[in-house]
């Protein structure tokens, strides 16, 4: 997947607002951000990630996001998204994409959010989940169950 213009930028066809959300893995965990208390949906978990901006490919705004939100860098993986989820909330109609990502440098920190934990996967939707983010978990307890793609790649910082 590269940093290629598409049609998955600020907008797309369908006046959705798009928003790119990273899967991170580690040993069968996947790390969940809980919303702050002065945010929309305060208290609620999310996979970290944001909009999208003008000009902005989904990759090279997951980066910044994460970089923003958790004070890590992380590659995204070359594959297809994990799932995309179209949702209408009261105030915007989104198009949630979720992309696997890796940690490359640093430890996950809360910057943006309440708080950070690693879930395993057989939990994830024991969480209160943001409602976009409900589907994407359910996705995930099914792949994670089923095959072990969840360990970070050769090479990638191990968790603490």
């Amino acid at each position: 997947m590269a940093d290629e213009p598409s049609d998955q930028t600020r907008q797309d066809a369908t006046s959705r607002r798009v928003v790119v959300a990273a899967v991170i893995v580690r040993r069968g965990t996947v790390l969940v951000a809980q919303r702050n208390a002065a945010s929309r949906f305060a208290g609620l978990w999310e996979f970290p990630g944001g909009k999208v901006e003008p000009g902005e490919t989904r990759e090279a705004a997951l980066r910044r996001e994460i970089r923003e939100e958790l004070g890590v860098d992380i590659s995204i993986r070359p594959e297809p998204p994990i799932s995309t989820v179209e949702w209408d909330y009261d105030h915007a109609r989104v198009r949630l994409v979720a992309l696997r990502a890796d940690i490359m440098t640093g430890t996950p920190r809360p910057l943006d959010h309440a708080e950070l934990k690693w879930v395993a996967a057989k939990d994830l939707t024991d969480l209160p989940l943001l409602p976009a983010d409900r589907p994407i978990a359910a996705c995930l307890q099914a792949r994670l169950d089923a095959d072990p793609w969840v360990g970070p790649r050769p090479g990638t910082p191990g968790p603490p």
